[in-house]
């Protein structure tokens, strides 16, 4: 059985028996894939937290004005009260 003359619908189709095992290959571009979203996802955070930063001591009107992606791995922790002036 030639399997890429079945994966391009060339080849006859392939009856399988209970218990058999189909053994299909790895994408070639798994790894890039993986890397392409770890990128993303890196670029969307420091995107999320720079505009966070550039709105510190900014008055808002009570709208949330910074988008911070579900899953993104960021965490949003309230500032600690700065030590009294002495």
């Amino acid at each position: 059985m030639d399997f890429k003359r079945v994966v391009r619908g060339e080849g006859a189709d392939v009856p399988l028996e209970p218990g058999e095992i189909v053994y299909v290959p790895l994408s070639p571009y798994r790894y890039l894939d993986h890397y392409l979203e770890v990128i993303l996802d890196t670029f969307v955070s420091s995107t999320a937290i720079n505009a966070g930063t550039s709105l510190i001591g900014v008055p808002t009107t009570g709208e949330a004005r910074i988008f911070i992606p579900v899953g993104s791995g960021v965490q949003i922790t309230p500032p600690a009260a700065p030590p009294p002036i002495r």
